[in-house]
């Protein structure tokens, strides 16, 4: 159970209820990420829109590495919804449960090609200490493949699943 009260699909009213019926067009339920910003209808619909911008097909980078992304930086935070959220983003993209396990226990040793890796080294090295991060590390990265353009929503994709992470554990969502 949630520290804060959360908004089920059939108790939502108004914009809530118009931002729950986007969602259910897509999803089976609404997650409870998204509920958790349902008390506040306005930080609602930003939320979403950060999640869909981010996500969505408007984004550069492929949809399995900002899942990896996710994974690798609720990994990091020890972050188990997130966690669990992104690693059944990972089965629905095809990777099978041994592989994910892979990943997560030592990704430089996984079946994830080179750039991956880089980006993954980057999200984690961040996460952990932002501000340890050097222009040999950018660099890095452009020398794997990525773009200017790549790279920032690389970093902007770490930088949200950690408020996403923190948000999460510290108001108590479950999976």
């Amino acid at each position: 159970m949630a520290r804060i009260k959360m908004i089920d699909e059939e108790n939502a009213k108004g914009k809530v209820k118009e931002l729950y019926a986007k969602i259910l067009s897509k999803e089976p339920h609404v997650p409870g990420v998204i509920k958790i910003f349902s008390s506040g209808a306005d930080l609602l619909e930003l939320m979403i829109g950060m999640y869909d911008t981010l996500m969505g097909s408007k984004s550069i980078l492929p949809i399995e590495l900002k899942n990896l992304i996710a994974l690798a930086v609720s990994v990091v935070n020890s972050c188990d919804y997130c966690y669990e959220s992104y690693a059944y983003a990972l089965k629905q993209l095809g990777r099978t449960e041994k592989e994910i396990d892979s990943i997560i226990k030592n990704f430089a040793e996984s079946d994830l090609d080179k750039k991956t890796i880089m980006a993954i080294n980057f999200v984690r090295k961040a996460t952990e200490n932002a501000n340890t991060v050097t222009d040999e590390d950018i660099d890095r990265l452009r020398n794997a493949g990525f773009k200017d353009e790549e790279i920032l929503e690389i970093a902007t994709l770490m930088g949200y699943f950690n408020m996403i992470n923190r948000i999460v554990d510290a108001l108590g969502v479950k999976p």
